[in-house]
Order: C-alpha cells, then sequence, then structure tokens
C-alpha cells in the first residue's frame, strides 16, 4: 500500500524524468538528457556529453529529417577512433544494442554516407 502522507523532505526538490517508451530511445535520452542534467546539478563540467569524432567502416544511407542515435561499436585503432553501426530496427530493437558500445550520430537529411565519413559518436561507459 502506498502511503499517502505528504512528503517531509527538506533537501530539496524531487526530480522526475519522463523518457520515451521505446528502449533504444529511453537509452538515448537517458544519456543525452538525464545524464546531463544529472552531471548538470553535480556541478560537474562538460555536463554535456563530449562527442568523439570517428570514421564510419561501411557505406550509410540516411533516410529522414530528423538526426539519428544509431547504436554503433566504436573502436579504437591505430589510424584513429571508427564507428561500425550495428544491424538495427529502430527504437524498440532492443537486441541490437547487445552488440553496440555506444551510438552514433547521423545528421538529419537524406544522404549516402561513405565509409570513412566522420560522425559524432557516444560511448555507453
Amino acid at each position: 500500500m502506498l502511503n499517502a502522507q505528504p512528503s517531509t523532505r527538506s533537501e530539496g526538490p524531487t526530480w522526475v524524468f519522463g523518457l520515451p517508451g521505446n528502449p533504444v530511445s529511453s537509452m538515448v535520452c537517458a544519456e543525452l538528457f538525464t545524464r546531463t542534467a544529472l552531471r548538470r546539478a553535480m556541478g560537474l563540467d562538460p555536463a554535456t556529453p563530449v562527442p568523439t569524432p570517428a570514421r564510419l567502416t561501411d557505406d550509410h544511407t540516411a533516410r529522414g529529417d530528423r538526426p539519428v542515435y544509431h547504436p554503433a561499436r566504436i573502436a579504437s585503432t591505430p589510424t584513429g577512433p571508427t564507428a561500425t553501426l550495428v544491424r538495427w530496427h529502430g527504437s524498440s530493437d532492443l537486441r541490437a544494442t547487445i552488440e553496440a558500445n555506444g551510438m552514433a550520430l547521423i545528421p538529419a537529411g537524406n544522404a549516402n554516407h561513405a565509409a570513412g565519413t566522420l560522425v559524432e559518436t557516444f560511448r555507453w561507459d
């Protein structure tokens, strides 16, 4: 049974974060927005995620009018960071994240991105 008594906390406000229902969308929003808010509240700098530029390992065709944070396998190589986009079927495809250790930001717009194209990446660690 829930306690219906008002809170007597004096530490300050309670923060509530609303996240989307699809699991990959929730992961991305938690990383980009919730974690940023918590880091900012703790006074950490930088509060926002710091992207790492990485080169795509394969060609990728993007479609749509909004940016996509695509699950990716990010690796350090002798020539610099690389991002291999994992096979992914959209924001409900949690299984795809098993192969990923981060996400690559694919810009909005219909475009062909050749292997070697530089993209921003964010690790999930």
